[in-house]
């Protein structure tokens, strides 16, 4: 009979995957009086994590509910819990589908399930749901099984005759009892008593219960054999000095304890050291809910009475951000001493302090410490399965080994291993909603595993052995390689040297075994003509592998001869499509031009005609157009021209990127690339979102005097922008915006003119231009001579990507003046490799893309 009647198999698998084996062995301990007056047969307590569900699940009458119930709901407890409704969808849906639930997932809807089934009423849904018998897609786990061909029963005359038989099962099983209990390893004790007969685990149960000063416990024990007895008289001599040397006989035992927390028992500590979950936090503080009390070093958990006894209003512990601080994050514990404070702003009284120590969740490694390659690989599994932003980590192997890694240390990375781990003999473990944590990382290791790969320890060992060996290895020099390995037996390198030589003994023995026995088998006729039959069956595969490759290559060459042809066909018609739009659009622009010029010089007389001192005066004759344009510039021809005088260093003018939006590495790649192309007379021309922003910084880094031309639509004269130039002595930068709005050809003309002198002379370039194009629908198309004198950048894109260098082009491929690009090569043979790639990229970049 089952608790409640629910089914067998889902109730062992909600306390498999829902419980720790120390909350089971507890409930054992503590109940076993009130479990044997229900009529429950638990004189001996069952040993090892499978029994005891077993013994839940199928073993216990009805009677026992209320033990059980009462007994649970006091002391599973779960601070994340999940709703009845979401575990009941959830564990039905995952039945239903027949897939097997994710492992953190399977435990949370689990430990949920066992919370709600021992309130004192329970769901019906969920009782419900638990007592139907599982689908096809079962949820038994595989110990259910196991458990089921194991009896807990005194074992009969015929098993006890297979266990004489079986001499060697039964040495290795006393051998490993032995060893736990000289290691004083409780849970190595637990497990090792599992397949042992009932009398024998009562007996090591008793004589444990004296070690350990629980006399009581031992008595009872005891009373369950025969007065006349040897196991009877050998547990009252170790109660007899059990009671004249009270209390633990070892002080400290080994591997891993897993203690659990006790209820508090109305003790009113001097300070608050709360083991609290994470509750809620804002921009500024973090809350934590307290579920455990640490008095000298014991937890003690607390129940939602103590919390609000001890922390009334809100019940939970805050602490404000701090820079370089850790602080909790959800699902984390951690560990505070706090002080009540006043708080005007809120229920919260108690503030953190400081951190005693780091809570540090201790995780299990099914193998021991003889096998670092099976240990390095589950660690690595785990830490992928269970990231934390925890800086503190804990595995206890199998052999009770506990290892940490070093700090700063992320564990799923292969160079982790290469260094010497921390590991201890002992540590002491708390049970927090069914998971593992210690109090901190104790501070010195009492030795250190190394848990480094093979290949990664042969290097280091062989680092200053054989380096004159420049051939391969022959059989006498792996034999005296791994003499000379085991000659090298000083601290942490003794047990790597011994793996490497054991590994190269292998390697020599298995080299010898092939040599010898080579000419033997190759001497029969069966194995020749089998040898002969495979290597003509695999010539065969080759020709056939090449016949085939050889196919696909001709095909190529026919697809390849196809595409070339296609390829210059579109080449012609695009050509000649872009004649057509050339003359198009020149066409227009000319005849735009003529209509706003005739509009302007209507305009210009009705305004004279309008003014107040006008009078009819004899008409000079008129100037012709290109006479009246030199002498006096129209409205159309004053352009707005801003002079600024504040330089900005290149430290400011980076910062001044990154503010908008630009990342820092981008921003030194382009600040970089304005000083090489300024020097090498070329002009940097920017296109994007804000290119006028990211032009005005350029143009001031660096730069005491730096002109600024706004370009309106229609300028079709270079003579502003000349006048512009020679208003502005020693000008070192000029900057112009909205430069595709009207021809650059015609009013940028002398700007261009300038910079092509200035590359072809040997001197220092003394100005530096920079564009910045509007690109909307009403921008022009880049004149064809524009990409012979600039590098074009759009900001929203990313060019510093690593493309080919300026060495791979073909010189079809760059449209710049080979003046220019002889400087520009000239000066980045200068510069670090680092920042030459990003600029080689930039520029590469711009010839393939830019100037499109």
């Amino acid at each position: 009979m089952t608790y409640r009647d629910v089914n067998t198999e889902k109730y062992a698998f909600l306390l498999a995957r829902g419980t720790h084996s120390g909350e089971l062995k507890r409930f054992f301990t503590e109940s076993q009086k009130q479990l044997i007056l229900k009529q429950a047969k638990v004189q001996n307590l069952p040993s090892g994590r499978d029994n005891r569900i077993k013994v839940l699940s199928e073993r216990l009458p009805r009677s026992t509910d209320g033990i059980v119930q009462t007994w649970f709901s006091a002391n599973l407890n779960m601070t994340d819990l999940l709703p009845v409704e979401e575990v009941l969808s959830d564990l039905a849906l995952y039945e239903e589908m027949g897939e097997s639930i994710p492992e953190d997932r399977e435990k949370i809807l689990a430990r949920s399930a066992l919370v709600h089934l021992f309130v004192e009423a329970p769901s019906a849904e969920l009782i419900e749901f638990l007592r139907r018998r599982p689908g096809e897609q079962s949820l038994r786990p595989n110990f259910v099984a196991e458990a089921a061909t194991s009896s807990l029963q005194a074992p009969a005359a015929d098993t006890v005759a297979d266990d004489r038989k079986s001499g060697s099962a039964r040495n290795d099983q006393i051998a490993a009892l032995v060893s736990a209990l000289l290691m004083g390893d409780e849970l190595a004790i637990d497990e090792a008593l599992a397949p042992l007969p009932q009398p024998l685990q009562t007996f090591v149960n008793a004589l444990t219960s004296a070690k350990g000063g629980d006399i009581e416990q031992a008595t009872a024990l005891e009373e369950t054999f025969d007065v006349q007895s040897k196991e009877a008289g050998l547990i009252h001599r170790a109660v007899a000095l059990a009671r004249h040397k009270p209390g633990k006989v070892d002080a400290v035992a080994a591997g891993l304890r897993i203690n659990v927390p006790q209820q508090l028992e109305q003790i009113e500590p001097q300070v608050l050291d709360v083991v609290g979950i994470y509750s809620a936090q804002t921009e500024k503080v973090v809350f934590l809910k307290p579920i455990g009390l640490v008095v000298n070093e014991r937890v003690f958990r607390l129940t939602f009475e103590d919390r609000a006894r001890l922390f009334p209003e809100s019940g939970d512990v805050m602490s404000y951000r701090e820079a370089g601080r850790h602080l909790p994050r959800p699902g984390e514990l951690a560990r505070w001493i706090v002080e009540e404070r006043d708080a005007p702003g809120g229920k919260t009284r108690f503030h953190y302090v400081r951190e005693p120590s780091h809570i540090v969740e201790v995780f299990n490694v099914p193998f021991p410490s003889s096998t670092p390659d099976e240990v390095r690989a589950h660690i690595k599994q785990l830490s992928s399965q269970k990231p934390t932003t925890s800086p503190h980590r804990l595995f206890a192997l199998a052999d009770g080994v506990v290892v940490a890694p070093p700090r700063n240390i992320d564990p799923k990375r292969d160079e982790s291993y290469e260094q010497p781990w921390q590991s201890w003999g002992s540590l002491d473990a708390w049970l927090f909603e069914g998971r593992q944590y210690a109090l901190g990382v104790p501070q010195l290791p009492s030795s250190h595993l190394d848990l480094s790969p093979l290949e990664a320890a042969f290097k280091k060992l062989i680092k200053n052995i054989g380096e004159e060996q420049k051939l391969l290895f022959t059989k006498n020099q792996l034999r005296e390689l791994g003499q000379l390995i085991r000659a090298r037996d000083g601290g942490d390198v003794a047990l790597r040297a011994k793996r490497v030589a054991e590994a190269i003994d292998r390697i020599r023995f298995d080299v010898e075994a092939v040599d010898e026995l080579l000419p033997i088998l190759i001497k029969r006729d069966e194995i020749e003509a089998r040898v002969e039959k495979i290597v003509g069956a695999r010539v065969e595969e080759r020709l056939k592998e090449k016949a085939s490759i050889v196919s696909e290559i001709e095909a190529a060459k026919g697809r390849h001869s196809e595409l070339q042809r296609e390829s210059k066909d579109l080449e012609r018609r695009i050509n000649k499509q872009r004649s057509e739009i050339q003359a198009t659009v020149r066409d227009t622009f000319a005849k735009a031009i003529q209509d706003g010029v005739a509009s302007l010089a209507q305009a210009e007389v009705i305004k004279h005609l309008t003014s107040p001192g006008f009078s009819a005066q004899p008409v000079p004759p008129a100037l012709p157009a290109m006479a009246r344009e030199a002498s006096e510039p129209t409205h159309l021809s004053d352009i707005n021209v801003s002079v600024i005088e504040e330089a900005l260093s290149r430290s400011q003018g980076v910062a001044q990127l990154v503010k908008l939006g630009l990342g820092r590495r981008r921003s030194e790649v382009l600040v970089e690339a304005l000083s090489v192309l300024g020097r090498s007379g070329v002009c940097l021309v920017l296109r994007g979102v804000d290119a006028r922003q990211h032009a005005k910084v350029l143009g001031r880094i660096d730069s005491d005097t730096c002109a600024v031309v706004e370009v309106p639509m229609g300028l079709t004269s270079a003579f502003p922008v000349a006048k512009a130039i020679k208003c502005a002595p020693g000008l070192k930068s000029l900057v112009i915006h909205n430069a595709d709005l009207s021809p650059l050809d015609v009013y940028a003309a002398p700007v261009f003119d300038q910079l092509i002198e200035m590359s072809l002379s040997e001197e220092m370039v003394s100005l530096r231009v920079v564009l910045s194009c509007s690109a909307g629908d009403m921008a022009l198309p880049i004149p064809p001579f524009v990409k012979r004198c600039g590098v074009f950048v759009d900001v929203d894109q990313h060019w510093d990507e690593r493309d080919r260098s300026l060495e791979e082009l073909d010189e079809k491929d760059i449209p710049l003046m080979k003046a220019m690009i002889g400087k520009i090569s000239r000066e980045l043979e200068a510069l670090e490799p680092t920042i030459r790639r990003s600029l080689e990229s930039l520029i590469v970049r711009s010839f393939a893309q830019g100037a499109g």
